[in-house]
């Protein structure tokens, strides 16, 4: 078994181990929460406490939030758009998805990296919840 270690960027010190939580990891905008995708879930942890309180049925996902952390985008086979105050997933999204998500400063659009130039990514209008265009992709997205 995998963990998740916290560290204090003040100190550089390790001041706490999440056991069994490990992958790619998100913070919510507020940094209340940190969304850890791992093989069958995804873990929700509580940065005050730094424990798990709640999981999510989407494994082995990238995870993104939008601005307003209202919402989590979790990729794994296709985009999970999760409500973050149930911890429901709302709508699933058919992708090819085996990169990375990346949402717009202003939160409209979604970035999904595709698996390799050949499977293309995809860019979703985040209100309507549609692919609107596709992109050559290799799996990273970096937004700025």
């Amino acid at each position: 078994m995998t963990n998740t270690v916290v560290i204090d960027t003040n100190t550089l010190t390790i001041v706490a181990t999440i056991a069994g939580a490990t992958g790619s990891l998100a913070i919510s905008p507020n940094g209340d929460v940190v969304y850890i995708g791992a093989l069958s879930a995804i873990d929700v942890v509580q940065t005050a406490t730094n424990t798990v309180t709640g999981t999510i049925p989407v494994g082995d996902a990238a995870v993104a939030f939008s601005p307003d952390g209202t919402t989590a985008y979790a990729g794994a086979g296709s985009v999970y758009v999760i409500d973050t105050s149930t911890l429901a997933v709302t709508t699933v999204i058919p992708t090819q998805f085996a990169g990375a998500l990346g949402v717009t400063p202003d939160g409209t659009l979604l970035y999904v990296g595709g698996a390799s130039l050949t499977e293309p990514g995809s860019i979703i209008n985040t209100q309507s919840l549609q692919i609107t265009a596709t992109f050559p992709s290799g799996g990273g997205i970096l937004i700025h």
